[in-house]
Parts: C-alpha cells; sequence; structure tokens
C-alpha cells in the first residue's frame, strides 16, 4: 500500500495492455507496469506491491513461473494470471505451482477485473487483518500466563 491506496503490479511483454491496465486502474489503484520479471521481483522484494496481474506467455519467463517466485517472496500478495490463449494445462500449472488466486482470460473485460481486483483485495485485507487478531490474542495469552505466574502461588497451581 502507498499513499494509502492498493498497489497493483502489471506484468506483460506487451506494452499497450500495461497502458490499458495503468488507464483503467490508476484513478482507483496506485499502480505499477513492468515488461521485465526482474523488476517486478525487485518491487515484490520492497513490500509495497499487494496484488500481480501477470500474463503467462512472455518471452523471459512463464507467467506461472514468476507468480510461484512471487509467492516465495510474499505470499500475500493476490496473484492472478491471464493469458490470450486457453490451455488446460496452463489452468492446472497456475493453481498448482503458482497458487494463483484467479485465472481471466484475454481479453480482458474491465468491469470483470474491476470486480475481481476489488474482491480479491478485500479478501487479501479480511485474512490480514485476522492472522493480526490471531497475534494479538496469541500475545495477551502471553501476557496472562505472566501475570498469572507473578501473582499465583505455585503450590495453588499445581492443585489445580
Amino acid at each position: 500500500m502507498k499513499d494509502g491506496k492498493y498497489c497493483l503490479l502489471a506484468i506483460d511483454d506487451e506494452p499497450i495492455i500495461l497502458d490499458q491496465i495503468k488507464n483503467v486502474f490508476n484513478d482507483l489503484y496506485c499502480v505499477y507496469t513492468t515488461e521485465d520479471p526482474e523488476t517486478a521481483l525487485s518491487l515484490i522484494r520492497e513490500g509495497i506491491v499487494d496484488l500481480v496481474i501477470c500474463d503467462q506467455r512472455m518471452p523471459k519467463i512463464k507467467g506461472v513461473e514468476l507468480l510461484a517466485q512471487i509467492k516465495q517472496l510474499d505470499e500475500d500478495v493476490v496473484r492472478i494470471l491471464h493469458t490470450g490463449y486457453a490451455d488446460l494445462n496452463v489452468a492446472i500449472d497456475a493453481v498448482n505451482i503458482g497458487s494463483i488466486h484467479r485465472y481471466e482470460s484475454k481479453p480482458v473485460n474491465v468491469k470483470n477485473l474491476r470486480q475481481v481486483i476489488k474482491n480479491e483485495l478485500e479478501k487479501a485485507q479480511h485474512s490480514k487483518d485476522a492472522k493480526e487478531k490471531a497475534a494479538q490474542m496469541e500475545n495477551m495469552e502471553t501476557m496472562l500466563d505472566e501475570i498469572e505466574s507473578i501473582f499465583v502461588d505455585p503450590e495453588e497451581k499445581s492443585k489445580g
């Protein structure tokens, strides 16, 4: 997140697709675009990307492979694979290797993609909030155990 906006990263070897994504989503989100997988990974390492939209067929690397690397760097990043080629094996690999959240086909239906992104970011935020609450509860339990150890007589503890 940057300046209170979720950050999207679009990775595609077609500049026109990247321009379209930037034009459509720039009003709602912070949008980064790149044709280069290494630049994409660098942005992920910076920890500013919330959601990735990645093309499957690119010259340097398959989208599924890049999304798997992205997951290794930051499993909380939402991963969407989009492709213009209907291929069952790609879809299976996308789920099994890239652990994607969504598989979208090209050409992109902008209205649908807007809703998909909104829904996926909301789910990711709920998951993040739940993890934070669980960590808070664990910390509170630890603090209660410490307080109990200070105020409860050790002999009473062994009886109860």
